[in-house]
């Protein structure tokens, strides 16, 4: 992966986003729509995640760059080596955005998403 600005928390990301349990959020299979849009969150992990984070979620849904690193993100199917090919064919600024949304979900929803 080419250097950028947030690539170690990208990098991070891939190892922690399982362990997290909240791979349907945090972007391994994409994000999803929720209380931080027009449907409902379907359980306390994303209910949790739309809630505290609805800020970077929006930022990265309404810029087509980090929209298409999360879908391509969340073809992985968790695989490391997917995931940061994901990232090299954009600019550390998307990295940095795609990120923000990540550690958000990772600092601010870890208990509710424990058990997901």
């Amino acid at each position: 992966m080419k250097a950028m600005s947030g690539g170690v928390l990208f990098a991070a990301v891939v190892a922690l986003a399982p362990a997290a349990g909240c791979t349907n959020v945090l972007g391994v299979t994409g994000l999803p729509t929720g209380t931080c849009g027009a449907a409902t969150a379907s359980d306390a992990c994303e209910f949790c995640y739309y809630s505290a984070c609805c800020d970077e979620l929006t930022a990265c849904e309404e810029d087509p760059s980090c929209a298409s690193l999360t879908t391509c993100v969340g073809t992985c199917n968790g695989d490391p080596s997917c995931i940061s090919g994901c990232g090299n064919p954009y600019s550390g600024d998307v990295v940095g955005e795609y990120n923000a949304s990540i550690q958000c979900g990772l600092s601010q929803c870890s208990s509710a998403c424990s058990g997901s």
